[in-house]
């Protein structure tokens, strides 16, 4: 075994990465490297693994358990967004396959806000290759805080990407602290922790990078039971949104209380 420290580069079909504060323990030879431990960052996130490289020279095939760590605000520049949220992504798993085919699968947890406890497992599958990173929640069994299942693809190169997202039953207590803020506004606002309710929505959205002009699709969603903590008056919220370019436009909204109803458009 053998040991390094530096800086490098990471090179794939999509492109070359910068890797900094290498520090490495491997050994083997030119059919098999196992990697005794390794950490290093890369466009902000930090990366740990360890496992075994089969073929390092003619055809690379991985088999390497990975940690990885980013703020949010890096997770984000992938979107190309410049937003700047507070909070850090963690993920855990197993990186399997051919070099520009790898498959990654493991678990997620994403902590909000700088104080905030960590959050609740994520399960998650993750596929990278041919120019293309595939992300898809496991379809984890509801808890007391509702469920959540969606679907991310993105091309990294060119930034494109679509989002389908479903919420079912969830505890806005579980969101406090989420940015409001969508990218049309100029500021974000996080949810209150006063908010009680319920949640259930669904979400389809394409688009390129940050630009606005080309984000098209929308959103529906319910909340059963709003309120704010320590009220007794609650009620039901339902709306549509439609996202066309630069604009978002409120199809339907309704918020029935015990007191009447308000609708709008």
């Amino acid at each position: 075994p053998a040991g390094a420290e530096g800086v490098g580069g990471l090179a794939r079909g999509d492109g070359t990465h910068r890797l900094d504060q290498i520090h490495l323990q491997a050994g083997g030879t030119a059919e098999a490297v196992t990697v005794g431990a390794a950490a290093f960052q890369l466009a902000g996130a930090r990366v740990t693994a360890r496992g075994r490289i089969a073929s390092p020279v003619r055809d690379p095939r991985l088999d390497l358990e990975l940690g990885v760590q980013a703020p949010l605000t890096a997770v984000l520049a992938l979107f190309g967004s410049d937003r700047q949220v507070d909070g850090t992504l963690m993920l855990d798993g197993r990186l399997e396959g051919p070099w520009e085919q790898a498959a990654f699968q493991g678990a997620g947890r994403l902590q909000l806000g700088k104080e905030r406890e960590h959050g609740e497992a994520l399960p998650f599958s993750l596929r990278w290759g041919d120019g293309r990173v595939e992300v898809a929640t496991l379809g984890a069994p509801a808890g007391r805080d509702g469920s959540f299942e969606g679907v991310l693809s993105l091309t990294p190169t060119t930034g494109l990407y679509q989002v389908r997202a479903r919420l079912t039953n969830t505890n806005l207590a579980a969101l406090a602290g989420l940015p409001l803020g969508l990218p049309w506004w100029h500021a974000d606002v996080p949810l209150p922790p006063e908010v009680r309710g319920r949640l259930t929505g669904f979400v389809a959205l394409s688009g390129q990078g940050a630009d606005l002009t080309t984000v098209r699709g929308h959103a529906t969603f319910s909340v059963e039971g709003l309120a704010l903590k320590g009220e007794t008056p609650s009620g039901r919220l339902e709306a549509r949104i439609v996202a066309t370019g630069s604009r978002l436009e409120v199809e339907t909204f309704t918020l029935r209380t015990a007191g009447g109803e308000i609708q709008g458009r």
